[in-house]
């Protein structure tokens, strides 16, 4: 369950960075 929240918390911080990326 934790590693789960962990990576799904890692997933989204590869998100919100990819998401900045296209904004540019």
């Amino acid at each position: 369950s934790d590693v789960y929240r962990s990576v799904h918390n890692l997933h989204s911080l590869l998100e919100e960075k990819n998401l900045m990326i296209y904004d540019q």
